[in-house]
């Protein structure tokens, strides 16, 4: 197999700043920006295996306004509920408010038209939770076998109890959802980071040896000095999830690359010149 062909040399030869120099392939921009989105995926990697370990989400930021409407009555009223195996049997109740209504014991007809009439609504219904914000599509959330509200005895408990059943149904969604942020976020600030790194390297180079006073020769240069920094953050990500830690890692890690693979050129260059001048006076 070979190994001198892309992308294959592009990892034999970011292991140190000496290697990029001397073994690095010029990479035309198909390349580049596929090692731009494979890097940035690496970041993801951590972050994807940290969001599978969550157990639960709140949603005071998902329905804000809906959420305000689960207070200590409707406390009061679940407490007379009985559920078993996922099916709740309660007793009618309905609470109204300016924001919107909290439901119980209802029929699907009254359920719909609830839902109709209501912008924000709570509805505890036989076999599902019915959440619905203003201006959004209803949440149906199916209540699991194990379900329960014995022992809830306030707000918070009960908001934390039906944060847990919304999460169990759309974890795998959340997920997708909270890593493709992450992911845009995190593509944005090593866009920044490769393309400003290599503006300045490129100034810092023009007409120098390391480079062939091209821009794109540059982002290479650059994204080359960032594959090792950014495998070493994703490794420190799998050992202890922290995104700030990653982020300096593979921003401190690039920058010293590229400071060494510079500082290697100039010396190159002095020694250069220094033969030059030997030749000339010889």
């Amino acid at each position: 197999m070979k190994t001198d062909t892309f992308p294959l040399n592009y990892f034999k030869t970011i292991w140190s700043p000496k290697r990029i120099i001397e073994k690095r392939q010029p990479l035309n921009w198909f390349q580049l920006l596929f090692l731009l989105i494979f890097l940035n995926a690496l970041m993801i990697v951590p972050v994807s295996l940290n969001y599978t370990r969550m157990d639960s989400y709140s949603l005071e930021n998902t329905f804000p306004e809906s959420f305000q409407l689960l207070d200590q009555s409707v406390v009061t009223e679940l407490s007379k509920a009985s559920i078993k195996n996922g099916e709740m049997t309660i007793d009618e109740f309905e609470i109204n408010n300016e924001q919107g209504a909290i439901m119980g014991g209802i029929s699907s007809q009254r359920a719909e038209q609830a839902l109709k009439e209501e912008e924000n609504t709570i509805l505890f219904l036989e076999d599902e939770l019915i959440i619905k914000e203003t201006n959004q599509s209803a949440s149906h959330v199916p209540y699991t076998k194990d379900f329960s509200l014995e022992g809830i005895e306030s707000t918070d408990q009960l908001k934390e109890a039906v944060s847990q059943q919304w999460f169990i149904k759309n974890q795998s969604f959340l997920i997708a959802v909270l890593s493709f942020i992450l992911f845009v976020l995190l593509l944005a600030e090593l866009v920044f980071l490769i393309f400003g790194a290599a503006f300045f390297l490129y100034i810092a180079s023009k007409n120098k040896p390391l480079l062939k006073s091209s821009y794109k020769e540059s982002v290479s240069v650059v994204l080359y000095a960032t594959g090792a920094p950014t495998i070493a953050a994703m490794l420190v990500g799998l050992i202890d999830f922290n995104i700030i830690t990653m982020v300096t890692v593979q921003s401190i890690g690039m920058i010293g690359f590229i400071w060494v693979i510079y500082y290697h050129n100039r010396i190159s260059e002095i020694k250069a010149q220094k033969e030059m001048s030997k030749q000339v006076q010889y």
